[in-house]
């Protein structure tokens, strides 16, 4: 033991000091001897004490950190300021439970039910994530390579147990697949906004509206009659290529005009030849999310199998969905089924990877109509892949296990097996044929908690799902949605309207003109993401005005001001937020010309 010193002494009453002042001054902190503040005891009470009750939670309300709000019966405590969204589930991040107790609590029969692991706590109500998937990374569409991901279910996946589509399984978990291919900047990663193949659905989809009539047709029974003159509306999608898969048998002497806000886009479309087949065209200028693109019918009608809006490459990922209720595997084993299925894989061309995500099996347990024994079934699994993969060159698969429903309410049908003898036939199958498999069977739907109708999943049940199968794929669970221009301006300032690539050229304020009357030579404006670069010559040809052209782009959120070269030396432009291109106020017209290149701007916002 060290020998005792003045300096030891003094440090040691010193110490006391700060602990006498923690303990007892009226003042919310103290600082020690090395100079550190801390919470005294009335400081500590005084923070306890400044959690402030907002009541219920209110959409739409702004919260700070401390705001105690009421879900339910259960109490949340706020530790990010933020706005609220339309839902507190989407909120998650920004509270936790608030652990207060009380006696009462603690004296209820089921214990302190709001601190634990029960249905009311946080990790049931918000965080939903379902660790039962098995891992299947070498699947991840990472964009790197073109693919299409099929996504092939029964009544849940048609979303039966939910009132609206953003609700639906297949919603959620397509929209994840989309939010994945689209992050990066520029990556030729195409994918398809609305490419569900029941149109019943399709057409619900934001920012799509249909004239026209559902018909019973094709492999999911749901197709579009888009009579002469009928159209298919859309609006909300930043796209370069958008057009209808159609029925070309069933569309004969049929051809489909796209337009632009009202204006049409190059010559009307032919719908010809036979068979499923995919009618598009590449827009002139890209579609920003408040432009309104339609598709009209003319000649004949057209009966359409599905929507696609693409992004940046029509050769990118697809995301497919087909959705039927009362389905089970075998429905899709008959030729014609399987022809559409892989039709539709091949709209392309051949040779694209396809991940065909299998989300079916209810039915053969719990349907009197369906229902098949373990066996059998994992022979009509087997027929299916097999169909698929005739047709399909690289086709691999991701299998659900079966959920389980409330059996006193669904019995098993097939009398002498068990849920379990169901899931060891298909797990047994999976594993023989190395397909990846989603364990539905260690779901938390499977304990009956968040089922519709004890056997359809409700919206957290859907939620549950979806997480699922984004673990097994390895993406984020992101099932966002950009709406109107107006929403979520921080999503905007990164990915503006406009975001693909495209080439303006000038409208020029006579006499202003390219260079020596030559257009190669003349400037050009690319648009690109964020970015406006500039190329080319212009001569003034004895102009006096100040105005030289106007350039066709996105409007900007203001005028930028930059420098450029000419004959006479560096000379500062005007780029107004409309896009004509001046003069700065004082500057003298230069006698030749006027060089563009190696102009860059950035540009944030609208």
């Amino acid at each position: 033991m060290s020998a005792l010193t003045i300096g030891s002494l003094e440090n040691a009453s010193a110490d006391l000091q700060h602990v006498e002042r923690v303990a007892t001054s009226p003042d919310l902190e103290a600082t020690d001897r090395m100079g550190r503040r801390k919470k005294t005891l009335a400081g500590a009470i005084y923070t306890i004490q400044s959690i402030v009750s907002r009541g219920a939670w209110l959409a739409g309300s702004s919260y700070v950190m401390k705001n105690v709000v009421k879900v339910g019966s259960t109490w949340y405590i706020c530790v990010t300021d933020h706005l609220a969204s339309n839902e507190f589930i989407q909120d998650s991040i920004f509270w936790r439970v608030y652990q207060g107790v009380v006696a009462g609590d603690l004296a209820a029969s089921d214990g302190a039910k709001y601190i634990g692991n029960e249905g009311n706590t946080i990790d049931r109500q918000i965080d939903l994530y379902d660790f039962n998937a098995e891992s299947v990374h070498d699947f991840i569409l990472s964009g790197l390579y073109p693919s299409n991901f099929f996504l092939l279910g029964d009544s849940k996946t048609a979303g039966v147990g939910v009132s609206v589509l953003a609700q639906q399984f297949s919603w959620l978990l397509s929209r994840s697949l989309i939010n994945h291919q689209a992050r990066g900047f520029g990556a030729a990663s195409g994918f398809g906004y609305a490419s569900r193949l029941d149109m019943e659905n399709a057409v619900k989809e934001p920012g799509i509206t249909a004239q026209g009539t559902l018909v019973n047709a094709g492999f999911v029974s749901s197709r579009l009659s888009l009579g002469v003159g009928q159209s298919i509306r859309i609006t909300q999608r930043e796209i370069a290529f958008v057009g209808l898969i159609v029925d070309a048998d069933a569309s004969a002497g049929a051809s489909l005009q796209v337009s632009m806000n009202g204006l049409p886009v190059g010559p009307a479309l032919s719908v010809s030849g036979s068979g499923i087949r995919y009618v598009r065209t590449q827009l002139l200028k890209t579609c920003s999310i408040d432009d309104v693109l339609t598709l009209t019918a003319s000649g004949s009608s057209i009966q359409v199998c599905g929507i696609i809006a693409q992004r940046y490459s029509e050769k990118g990922c697809n995301v497919m969905v087909a959705g039927k209720s009362g389905t089970a595997y075998q429905d899709f084993n008959s030729g014609s089924a399987l022809a559409e299925i892989v039709a539709h894989c091949n709209i392309y061309g051949g040779g694209r990877p396809t991940l065909f995500a299998i989300a079916l099996g209810t039915n053969l347990l719990y349907s009197s109509l369906k229902a098949l024994s373990p066996n059998d079934a994992v022979l009509e699994l087997g027929r299916l892949v097999d169909g698929i993969r005739a047709g399909v060159q690289l086709a691999k698969f991701l299998i659900e296990i079966p959920e389980r429903a409330d059996e006193s309410a669904w019995p098993i049908i097939i009398a002498g097996y068990t849920y379990t003898d169901y899931v060891n036939a298909i797990v047994d199958f999976c594993e023989m044929r190395g397909f990846a498999m989603v364990r539905g069977d260690r779901s938390l739907n499977s304990t009956g908690r968040y089922y519709a109708d004890k056997v359809h999943p409700n919206a957290d049940g859907s939620r549950i799902r979806a997480r699922s199968f984004c673990q097994a794929l390895g993406v984020k669970y992101d099932p966002y949605f950009k709406g109107a221009a107006s929403d979520d301006l921080a999503y905007q300032a990164i990915f503006p309207r406009g975001i693909n690539y495209f080439i303006a050229k000038p409208a020029f304020t006579a006499p202003w003109n390219n260079f020596s009357n030559s257009v190669p030579l003349g400037p050009s404006c690319q648009y690109y993401l964020n970015t406006l670069i500039f190329s080319g010559l212009i001569a003034p040809f004895g102009a006096t005005g100040r105005t030289i052209c106007k350039f066709d782009i996105p409007a900007l959120a203001a005028d930028r001001y930059f420098a450029a070269s000419s004959n006479g030396g560096m000379i500062r432009l005007i780029l107004t937020k409309d896009g004509f291109l001046k003069l700065a106020d004082g500057e003298v017209i230069p006698s030749t010309y006027i060089s563009l290149d190696n102009v860059s701007l950035l540009v944030f916002g609208g």
